[in-house]
């Protein structure tokens, strides 16, 4: 199941690749293609989430659900779920990222069910 899901999102014309990380910040599945360092990711990833949910608590604002980090080769969209899981999508560098935050957004609780 969660290799389909990573196949679909990674075959989207926008994205370069997807990986999903566990809340203990290791690989579940991925499809990163070879420039991206995996493991780094997946320990960026959960730092990252830990410290946004900090952000969320001190701010008020809740639960972390996703973040968008604009970078000069791509957007990088991560997705944050209840049970410490992550999903990290790459986005090529002239993507449109409307429709892929829209339907991450939608089928947020689906995507959980899966993972």
């Amino acid at each position: 199941m969660i290799r389909r899901l990573v196949d679909g999102l990674a075959s989207r014309p926008e994205i370069a690749g997807v990986a999903v990380i566990s809340g203990d910040g290791l690989v579940i599945e991925q499809a990163l293609g070879h420039d991206a360092d995996a493991d780094a990711i997946a320990a960026l990833t959960t730092t990252i989430a830990r410290h946004g949910h900090e952000l969320g608590t001190a701010t008020g604002r809740g639960s972390l659900g996703a973040t968008v980090f604009d970078f000069a080769e791509g957007p990088a969209i991560m997705t944050h779920f209840a049970d410490g899981m992550s999903m990290i999508l790459l986005a090529r560098p002239d993507a449109d990222l409307g429709e892929v935050l829209y339907l991450l957004r939608q089928q947020r609780d689906e995507i959980a069910g899966l993972l």
